[in-house]
């Protein structure tokens, strides 16, 4: 059988760029509502984090 794969990403800070107010907050929801929805479609759900990761330039 195949994989299913779902992809949230919430990056608030770009090098740049204006920094976004909800990015990371959309991506921690859709976290949530995997958890909480799609568990019981699913029989195997990993979910993996990455947070405020910062790469400066110079």
């Amino acid at each position: 059988m195949g994989r299913n794969w779902a992809i949230a990403i919430g990056i608030n800070y770009y090098y740049n760029l204006q920094p976004l107010k909800y990015a990371q907050r959309d991506a921690k929801a859709m976290e949530n509502w995997f958890k909480r929805s799609v568990k019981n479609f699913f029989s195997e759900i990993e979910i993996i984090k990455y947070f405020e990761i910062f790469i400066i330039s110079t």
